[in-house]
């Protein structure tokens, strides 16, 4: 047993041992491996000749449209300020990828970044650069603020045109650290473009194009841009600033009294782009407003004629709201012309908290039902503090003289600022970080109606839309659109209360046939 053992461990070491037996073996393997290689790499060439051809074939096309694509964006606005620590770039949207051919109607992306430290210091988070569009329509960009490792300071936005035509970018750089220092110096770029498309759209996703583009907030999908609008929670077109020559008018305006060469009007881009006839209303120190550029819903609308003589509209503010005001009067007898006027009431104030010092309408204000504020021009610039807390303090005493239990219920418009972001007088001294190119008090306003510090009944009503891109020229346009709002929120909220059969008498309120005697009329304790 033990020779079978050492025997097998003797033939096992023997193997082991014989180099050439191994080697012969190895050869052998390594042959035949290599030739089954061969057959299979023949075969696997042959399937996959046609798959490498296509893959060539779209590669090619791939970098060809590429190419194409820079090609079309060669003329893209790109305006760097490398001594000034500027960058802007405009990136159009394009549905053809050929150079020379027009833009798409949008959006179209905006970057604006500030490399200075100095800049970004003395700019005290207001961008620099003021960026608008004119030509066959006028349009502001907005702009927001955003922060990365890459940039110290940058502003993103974007923008879309209402009808195709021809534009202009009319781009203004002001240094901040020369402003600052007392000695502004101001540059200005444009550049021309064109655009087509229809009305509806969607929008084309901009591919990274450089380095800073790639902080576009990207859109996915669509929507047309230019449909109904909710204003104040009603429904509202939402129009833009065409020029004046694009829009087919009921009657001739230059022969209209109130015209004076208006080069933009506020109208309805979906009816300009189809040739519709809009009504034309003769506005305050000659200007003119067309009816369709505000009004969606005719049916509430219309509703003003049922306004009774108890349903008192008040403005309460400075020369903004006595604007307004004045404006609301010339539309009036061309709407409505059986409203009588005393039913409009004006309130002069010029401070919030000192709203009736002589004690003139304290008393009187109380039979209002619709109370619209717009106080612009303060006794005192306000910080942007103080201007906040006084707005809610005057909002509070306006809740409490026409408390909701045992009054009429009143409903409380707070208007935007109409003065320009530009050159603002009031909000300085900016307590929020400003992430918009939006008025300071308006920032304000947004975002204390966004938190909800008041009753459904305190509405805020937001007119940025109509004079941002003004940027304080031609008032009395931005006041005609403005008054003609008030007909449409004032008519639906007509409606509402007609609708639950409330109305306001000469005996009270009556509500569901019962009637609430009316309050007695006191004189209210501002303080």
């Amino acid at each position: 047993m033990m020779g079978l053992i050492n025997r097998k461990k003797h033939q096992q070491h023997s193997k082991s041992e014989d180099p050439s037996d191994q080697t012969d073996n190895s050869s052998l393997k390594t042959r035949d491996d290599c030739n089954n290689n061969v057959v299979k790499q023949f075969f696997i060439a042959l399937l996959l000749a046609p798959v490498l051809y296509y893959t060539f074939v779209i590669a090619s096309s791939i970098r060809e449209a590429d190419i194409s694509r820079h090609a079309a964006r060669k003329d893209d606005f790109n305006w760097s300020q490398e001594s000034d620590g500027l960058s802007l770039i405009i990136n159009f949207g394009s549905d053809d990828d050929v150079s020379g051919l027009p833009y798409n109607l949008g959006p179209h992306r905006v970057a604006v970044s500030l490399y200075r430290e100095q800049d970004i210091v003395s700019c005290q988070d207001n961008l620099p650069v003021r960026l608008r569009i004119t030509g066959d329509a006028l349009l502001e960009i907005p702009m927001s603020k955003r922060r990365s490792d890459e940039f110290e300071d940058y502003w993103t936005g974007s923008f879309s045109l209402p009808i195709e035509g021809s534009y202009k970018v009319e781009a203004t750089w002001e240094e901040c650290a020369a402003r600052t220092a007392g000695s502004p110096s101001k540059e200005k770029r444009e550049y021309d473009f064109k655009v087509a498309g229809k009305k509806e759209y969607t929008p084309k996703i901009v591919g990274r194009v450089g380095r800073v583009n790639e902080y576009y907030p990207y859109i996915v999908g669509g929507v047309n841009e230019y449909t109904p609008m909710i204003v104040g929670g009603v429904s509202s077109t939402k129009g833009a600033w065409i020029a004046a020559g694009k829009v087919k008018y009921d009657k001739d305006i230059s022969a209209s009294p109130s015209f004076t060469s208006q080069q933009y009007l506020w109208a309805d881009p979906a009816k300009v782009a189809e040739g519709k006839e809009m009504t034309v209303l003769d506005g305050r120190e000659k200007s003119i407003v067309l009816k369709e550029s505000i009004v969606a819903d005719d049916t509430a609308f219309y509703e003003f004629t049922q306004l009774s003589n108890y349903e008192v509209v008040c403005w309460i503010g400075s020369k903004s709201a006595e604007d307004i005001w004045g404006s609301f009067k010339s539309l009036r007898g061309q709407l409505f012309p059986h409203q009588r006027p005393f039913k409009f009431h004006y309130y002069p104030a010029t401070s919030f908290t000192q709203p009736d010092p002589d004690k003139g309408w304290s008393t009187s204000f109380r039979k209002c039902k619709h109370i619209l504020i717009s106080l612009d021009e303060p006794d005192e610039p306000l910080s942007q503090l103080e201007y906040k807390n006084q707005v809610t303090t005057f909002i509070n005493h306006l809740l409490i003289a026409f408390d909701e239990e045992h009054t009429f219920p009143a409903l409380i418009w707070m208007f935007t600022t109409m003065e320009s972001p530009v050159d603002t007088k009031n909000c300085h001294d900016a307590y929020m970080e400003r992430t918009s190119t939006e008025h300071p008090c308006n920032d304000v306003l947004k975002s204390m109606f966004i938190s909800s510090p008041f009753p459904s009944r305190v509405r805020l009503l937001d007119n940025t839309d109509l004079t941002s891109a003004k940027m304080g020229e031609d008032r009395e346009s931005i006041l005609a659109a403005i008054a003609l709002r008030v007909f449409v929120f004032v008519g639906h909220q007509v409606k509402v209360w007609r609708d639950v059969g409330q109305v306001g008498g000469i005996k009270g309120l009556t509500k569901n046939g019962v009637t609430e005697p009316n309050y007695e009329l006191v004189s209210y304790d501002w303080t």
